[in-house]
């Protein structure tokens, strides 16, 4: 009789042991699911968040190749021979058509953040002019000083006066070649030498800026490389209205205006 009643208590141990066993085990495996649908959703979420961005990759690459497609076309359309054009191309052998050319909108440098070394009688073309002193807003609020204008439009005569001064030609355009005769460009500061600009702290300041400023307003330092890529000598006090497409342009791709005006009039010239 004991025997038996031994042997059913073990019975029912067991019996209890199994079932907990079973309990767990089925909570295991019901956490395995839970865990494994979880998994899932958030792989099928991956897998759509990867191809929304390769969409969006997509529609910016387009974009960025329309856009370089619209530059270029405008780019291919540009004007280097009228004399007013903003994008006149003059070296020591292309001069004016008209020698003797003046701008038709020249206005006087007069603005409280410009400061014009010659009392306020320096004049530039509106377009340039008004860049100038948005530029000059910007450099007076991050420097709290203002654009010095050393030299801005020169006409004919005036250019013929600097030349029997005594400048030299890898300095100094002839009369009829100079790029300040357009009333698109700026002497900055100090038109003095690039040794200067390199070794004087303040130059050197100056320039750091308008290397990184200058072409969100559309200033491009034209005489950058030396006289066999640009006509004349180095000059970091010198800055070309070209517009802000180009001069950015010209910035991002580290190319001269002579550089650029080369490359897309090579196939007129074979």
């Amino acid at each position: 009789m004991e025997k038996k009643i031994i042997y059913t208590a073990a019975i029912g141990a067991l019996t209890a042991v199994f079932s907990a066993s079973a309990g767990y085990y089925s909570g295991i495996i019901h956490t395995n699911a839970v865990f494994e649908s979880l998994i899932s959703r958030l792989e099928l979420d991956l897998k759509k968040e990867r191809e929304k961005n390769i969409i969006l990759t997509q529609l910016l690459t387009k974009q960025k190749d329309e856009q370089i497609l619209q530059r270029n076309n405008s780019f291919e359309n540009m004007d280097f021979e009228t004399d007013d054009s903003l994008q006149k191309f003059l070296n020591p052998e292309n001069g004016f058509n008209n020698k003797k050319y003046i701008p038709q909108s020249l206005e006087r440098i007069s603005s409280n953040v410009i400061y014009d070394s010659k009392g306020g009688n320096q004049v530039l073309r509106k377009e340039a002019k008004d860049a100038l002193e948005e530029m000059g807003k910007k450099f007076e609020q991050e420097t709290g000083e203002k654009i010095n204008v050393v030299s801005a439009y020169r006409s004919y005569d005036y250019q013929v006066g600097i030349k029997k001064g005594g400048c030299p030609d890898n300095l100094c355009a002839n009369p009829g070649f100079s790029e300040h005769q357009t009333g698109l460009v700026v002497d900055l500061w100090s038109a003095s030498s690039k040794d200067n600009w390199y070794s004087n702290v303040k130059l050197k300041k100056y320039f750091s800026w308008l290397n990184e400023n200058a072409h969100k307003f559309g200033f491009h330092n034209t005489y950058q490389k030396g006289r066999d890529v640009d006509g004349y000598e180095i000059e970091p006090w010198h800055w070309r209205y070209l517009g802000v497409e180009l001069a950015t342009y010209l910035r991002e791709n580290n190319l001269t205006f002579a550089e650029f005006y080369k490359e897309k009039t090579k196939n007129e010239k074979k």
